[in-house]
């Protein structure tokens, strides 16, 4: 699997121009639009943070809530150590996770596209998600705009993560979902075998249709303005009462788009005068889930360096798309003092044995996620416990092993850690086989999803042989009702 990851990123080095081209495209197809009548209609303003502090906006840019919740933020505690955790995970019922804010205004503004286009007579744009075998975005995607009422989106799972089960659990949630008629993977497709190079190139004739590309991550400006509204979110609860400043906030860094949206919001969070994120030490602590990635920041500084500023993926390039959609959109140009937030409190933890490799538990994250399933107590506002936070290889353990050996390097804090939670605690399940699907997706593909196994006591389960029942992982999911009509959206 390394040398498969190897060879992509050295396929794609020697076209990066070509690459870059491709995301940017990916980037504009989303873009950004005004909320069309429904919208505003069946939408509180008060509801989005953004909206709450920056009002006009709301007339400008789509936003739908999916049915989400304000997260709350919990205190942990951990064979001596304690920490906060901001609940990202339980931002819906249906599936929640830091991608709910993404895609609250990016499938928003498709659905003002898509209706403004029929209402001239023209074709509604399709939608086309993407990622890894494993992508967390795919999931949220199906599950979100089949209860926003949208049409299935296309999928392309351009590549295998490593074998784990918490990835073939997603890729089997998708399958369980409502999706488009065009369905491919890394395995092959109805036009033959597909290697990585191809999937991405087939992209293009579909942006030049006009068509909608979710990017890796979902990262365009319309989805990091939701993780700025989370940031203004958390700033509200400091506020508020309800939570100390924190110092250090940890978390797992894919493609950049969260981590952007929270130096966004540290910088807007200060120059709206909210009294938040002062603490003398306060850092945001990126932990790169992708060891390509990690091994560039180490030696490159992919995400800081000026050289890469045009580059999809990165937060330099993420921020500044941000903060001028942001500008554009009639709200405060916070270019300078966003920057000036990346340049001096933000840190990568980039640590080849923390980091490991894409899609899987390195051996230091997989002792972290075992001591806190194994002890860990998680409690409310009020003490009262609340669901323990599912610490998945891919991202979650990551973040939280370095939060971890912080704490015990340096002892409590003066102002206290916050891990800030991505995956969802609910893993869905639709009203699609999603079993019967898998039986008929490439070998390949079946074959890495029968690899994966269990990584945490809490989650016990396995994928069972082909033809038999599938037991064996189910009980990990919660059935979820994907029709428009009983979201409340």
């Amino acid at each position: 699997m390394l040398s498969v990851a190897a060879g992509a990123a050295g396929a794609l080095a020697l076209s990066l121009p070509t690459f870059v081209v491709l995301l940017r495209a990916m980037e504009r197809s989303v873009g950004l639009a005004p909320p069309i009548p429904s919208q505003l209609a069946g939408e509180s303003a008060e509801a989005c943070a953004l909206f709450r502090h920056l009002p006009a906006l709301r007339l400008r840019l789509a936003w739908r809530s999916l049915g989400a919740v304000r997260t709350p933020v919990h205190s942990c505690g951990l064979n001596g150590r304690s920490f906060l955790v901001k609940r990202e995970d339980l931002a819906s019922p249906a599936y929640g996770g830091n991608k709910v804010r993404t895609l609250q205004h990016t499938l928003a503004v498709l659905e003002a596209r898509r209706a403004r286009a029929v209402a001239e007579g023209g074709a509604a744009p399709g939608m086309l998600v993407v990622g890894s075998g494993g992508s967390n975005q795919v999931v949220a995607t199906a599950v979100h705009a089949a209860r926003l009422g949208l049409p299935p989106p296309d999928v392309a799972w351009l590549s295998p993560d490593e074998p784990d089960l918490d990835n073939s659990l997603n890729m089997l949630s998708a399958l369980s979902l409502p999706l488009g008629g065009r369905v491919t993977a890394w395995g092959a497709s109805a036009s033959g075998t597909l290697t990585l190079a191809a999937s991405l190139l087939g992209l293009l004739p579909k942006l030049a249709r006009g068509e909608v590309v979710f990017p890796i991550g979902a990262n365009t400006a319309a989805g990091v303005l939701g993780q700025v509204g989370a940031m203004l979110e958390l700033a509200e609860q400091v506020a508020g009462g309800e939570v100390a400043d924190p110092g250090r906030v940890y978390l797992p860094v894919g493609s950049a788009c969260t981590l952007s949206g929270l130096v966004l919001g540290v910088a807007l969070a200060r120059r709206l005068g909210l009294p938040a994120f002062r603490a003398s030490e306060f850092e945001l602590v990126g932990v790169p889930i992708h060891h390509l990635f990690a091994a560039a920041e180490r030696t490159l500084r992919l995400h800081t360096a000026a050289p890469f500023s045009a580059v999809p993926l990165t937060v330099g390039h993420t921020v500044r798309e941000g903060a001028a959609a942001l500008a554009q959109l009639g709200g405060p140009d916070v270019t300078a003092e966003a920057l000036a937030v990346l340049e001096s409190e933000v840190r990568f933890v980039t640590r080849p044995d923390l980091v490991g490799l894409y899609g899987a538990h390195s051996a230091v994250s997989k002792a972290a996620a075992a001591e806190f399933d194994a002890g860990a107590r998680v409690a409310d506002g009020a003490g009262e416990a609340a669901p323990t936070p599912w610490m998945c290889g891919h991202f979650c353990a990551k973040a939280l092993a370095a939060l971890l050996e912080e704490l015990d390097a340096a002892g409590a804090p003066a102002a206290p850690s916050l891990l800030w939670q991505t995956k969802s605690l609910v893993q869905p399940r639709g009203e699609r086989d999603e079993w019967a699907a898998l039986a008929a997706m490439p070998s390949s593909v079946r074959r890495w999803a029968a690899e994966g196994e269990a990584q945490s006591s809490l989650r016990p389960g396995c994928i069972p042989a082909e033809g038999a029942a599938p037991d064996g992982y189910r009980h990990l999911m919660t059935r979820v009702e994907t029709s428009p009509s009983r979201t409340g959206d």
